[in-house]
């Protein structure tokens, strides 16, 4: 072998060495690096610089989803919960220790009965604190250490009430919540799995519509009613997203499916008003997804109107795997804000989810290593091949 192929070998091999040894030290050095690093904490920070800004003064509560939960295989764990790295929480707390992020909620009585109402000079601070993978294991435990961690109270506690085999009031789940002073917000999901089928096999809009789940409801209504405490609620999360059964796709397509979304909410809402459960604050809830042409994924098309809804929400979240795109808070909020907010201009706007993942450097890591590595191999085997041709 010729010196100079020597050379060339050694220089591939050199170089993939230095490009491996800059990988795992990935995040140790630079400011650019580090700000790689602190990723999670910077999208959060830019979230309150954004909620800050008067353009968007109509939204009046916010609620971080705050849970971890593992993909499975290559795209391994989301970490969103914020104690994923002290930057995160440091972040977070930072933010919401501005005191237009209140606790303390306000109520008004109204002639379909008491209601949450804004804060008018803030935004009020909430939390789905991580009850499991199921959304619906309540305990007191969760959110205290929720509130310990940020250093605030929340208003309300999020959380998932699933039919599953029987629709039932989440009696047990609201006493907990009720006990610590904080609301329960309680998101009806008609699914009968946790795996959430598309569409499932037991409930669907059809159904509702057409009273085959009256008798459950009405019971659920004066369960709801019987706590003698006001209630949020919410039916159909995230209902412009096809990852759910309640989307027009699963419910006769883009064209009718929307207006039986508005028909079975309408209709849920009228059976409570007629068991009289209406100290029950109603939300309509979409995600910052959608595409404007079209109506499966429009935010406005599944809107059950102004005499049914007190407050309209939305999702807004960043990366929540290792090979999402990371978007800016700012950016995503500039997106969907237009669109949101023209659903109704008379209704009070929340942030009811948002969140990003803890970026995965070290997967990142030893993903550039190996990449380097075999492109050194590959190089070598080229090498070889045309000193063996001549």
């Amino acid at each position: 072998m010729k010196t100079t192929t020597i050379s060339k070998i050694l220089l591939i091999f050199l170089l993939s060495g230095f490009v491996i040894n800059q990988s795992f030290n990935f995040g140790a050095s630079s400011e650019e690096d580090r700000d790689f690093k602190n990723k999670k904490a910077l999208w959060i920070e830019d979230a309150f610089n954004t909620l800050n800004n008067q353009s968007y003064n109509r939204i009046k509560a916010i609620s971080y989803w705050h849970e971890n939960w593992d993909n499975g295989g290559l795209v391994g764990e989301s970490k969103v919960r914020l104690d994923s790295s002290i930057e995160a929480t440091t972040a977070y707390k930072i933010g919401i220790s501005d005191e237009k992020f209140g606790t303390e909620a306000k109520w008004e009585n109204t002639s379909n009965g008491v209601k949450l109402i804004p804060n008018s000079e803030g935004i009020y601070h909430s939390a789905y604190p991580d009850f499991n993978d199921s959304e619906d294991s309540i305990t007191a435990n969760a959110i205290t250490d929720f509130q310990e961690l940020v250093g605030k109270k929340i208003v309300w506690a999020y959380f998932t009430n699933p039919w599953m085999e029987h629709i039932e009031f989440p009696a047990e789940a609201v006493d907990v919540i009720h006990n610590l002073g904080i609301i329960p917000f309680i998101r009806m999901f008609p699914i009968s799995s946790y795996d959430r089928p598309t569409p499932d096999p037991v409930y669907s809009l059809q159904k509702i519509v057409d009273g085959m789940y009256d008798s459950d409801l009405r019971v659920w209504a004066n369960d709801a009613k019987s706590i003698e405490n006001p209630l949020i609620i919410e039916f159909g999360t995230e209902v412009n997203g096809d990852w759910f059964a309640w989307n027009a796709k699963w419910n006769g397509g883009c064209n009718t499916g929307p207006e039986l979304f508005k028909a079975a909410y309408r209709h849920i809402i009228d059976l409570f008003r007629e068991e009289n459960a209406t100290d029950i604050t109603w939300v309509f809830h979409v995600d910052d997804y959608f595409e404007v042409d079209d109506p499966c994924t429009n935010m406005s098309v599944y809107y059950p109107g102004d005499d049914y809804i007190d407050w309209i929400g939305i999702s807004i979240y960043g990366a929540l795997d290792r090979f999402d795109h990371w978007e800016s808070f700012s950016n995503l909020m500039a997106k969907a804000y237009p669109y949101f907010s023209s659903i109704s201009t008379n209704k009070p706007l929340a942030l009811l989810e948002f969140g990003v993942i803890e970026p995965d450097y070290f997967f990142i890591s030893v993903s550039v290593g190996i990449f380097a590595l075999l492109i050194g191999f590959l190089a070598l085997i080229v090498i070889i091949r045309r000193k063996r041709r001549k």
